[in-house]
């Protein structure tokens, strides 16, 4: 319970103070074509960087994969092309002991139109036990 105040009382801090985009996005694992879906927060820190927290489950099996990466970025008008490397979890639904690591690293473009934009994704996700490419797209909010 402790983590969760400290995790609310930081956001509050964080959101008073910086740039937030938030992106809900729909994508696949292109491996096996399997669908996915989730959320993606990012903090802008510095004109270049921004800190980004995500979490997406895969529809087949229901396995949930949450990671924190740095985006290095440049905004070039409208449009802010990104690079990223981060480090992650993974696991089925249940107790979270059992989640392993991960490591992923990918590209993307945003695209905005004032406060909303457009936004394309893609990550190599690579860990012990499965090494895998996807892609997606999704709708940016930035407030």
């Amino acid at each position: 319970m402790r983590k969760v105040i400290l995790f609310l009382g930081i956001f509050f801090l964080v959101y008073k103070i910086y740039p937030i985009d938030i992106t809900g996005f729909g994508g696949i694992k292109t491996d096996s074509w399997e669908k996915l879906y989730g959320v993606a927060v990012a903090w802008d820190f510095f004109p270049f960087i921004q800190l980004e927290l995500e979490g997406f489950r895969l529809k087949s099996n229901s396995q949930n994969h949450i990671s924190a990466n740095p985006l290095l970025s440049i905004d070039l008008s409208s449009i802010t092309p990104y690079i990223t490397v981060g480090y992650g979890f993974s696991g089925e639904r249940g107790d979270i002991s059992e989640y392993k690591g991960f490591k992923n690293y990918g590209a993307g473009i945003k695209l905005f139109m004032g406060i909303i934009g457009i936004r394309i994704d893609y990550r190599v996700i690579k860990s012990s036990s499965f090494n895998w490419k996807r892609i997606y797209g999704g709708l940016d909010i930035s407030i």
